[in-house]
């Protein structure tokens, strides 16, 4: 009698060869850390972005609110013109014809001009609007024993109320060159004021006396 052969067993299912069990889920979190990250950062940056935005705005404001109106424009309180005044030391209230570079005489007022032109450099000047440019000619004779060249004084102007304006060109046949030992020259000072203003005085400092530690101001009464 044949004896029966046990039928083996089916083998175990096998694994497909591949990677392990763990590499799925890793795979996964590291992607969710990595969205998670890259969100975070984005949105970091987005911040610093609007703040940085907000802070220039802000400070845009802030400047337009304080600068001054443009030339030919009035600010928004006053009227044109008005912003040519400047801060600066009270009126004299007694001549001196030296500044101890130069001395000053025959000072004599122009009438007020909307525009001229400086003819040693051909350059044409306007006023903003409201106000006018007015020349203060004076006679300057150098004092001193060398050369010097006249042109470059601090010069400012004083109206009736004490306000003080700035001298911003300087004209003249000895503006800008050397001038020797007791030769004279004519200046003229244009001062951009506004329209209406008269003038009552002008004082003169040579700028490079001023520089050096020089005190004497000329401070001329005007006609």
């Amino acid at each position: 009698m044949a004896t029966d052969t046990p039928t083996p067993p089916a083998p175990a299912p096998q694994r497909p060869p591949g990677a392990p069990r763990w590499i799925l889920p890793t795979a996964v979190g590291t992607a969710a850390l990595l969205v998670g990250f890259a969100a975070g950062w984005l949105g970091h940056q987005a911040y610093l972005v609007s703040t940085i935005e907000q802070a220039f705005g802000e400070m845009g404001e802030t400047i337009s609110e304080g600068a001054p109106a443009e030339d030919g424009e009035p600010g928004e309180d006053g009227e044109p013109g008005e912003d040519l005044a400047e801060e600066g030391p009270t009126a004299p209230t007694e001549e001196s014809v030296t500044d101890g570079v130069h001395e000053y005489s025959g000072a004599s007022l122009g009438e007020g001009e909307a525009a001229f032109t400086d003819t040693s450099t051909d350059t044409s000047y306007e006023a903003q609007e409201g106000a006018v440019y007015v020349p203060v000619t004076v006679t300057a004779e150098n004092t001193t024993t060398a050369e010097t060249i006249p042109g470059y004084e601090d010069v400012y102007a004083y109206d009736a109320d004490g306000v003080q304006y700035t001298s911003g060109v300087t004209t003249g046949e000895g503006a800008g060159y050397g001038l020797s030992p007791g030769l004279s020259v004519s200046l003229t000072y244009h001062f951009e004021l506004p329209e209406g203003t008269d003038l009552e005085w002008i004082t003169i400092q040579d700028a490079d006396a001023a520089m050096e530690g020089g005190t004497e101001v000329a401070a001329l009464k005007l006609p």
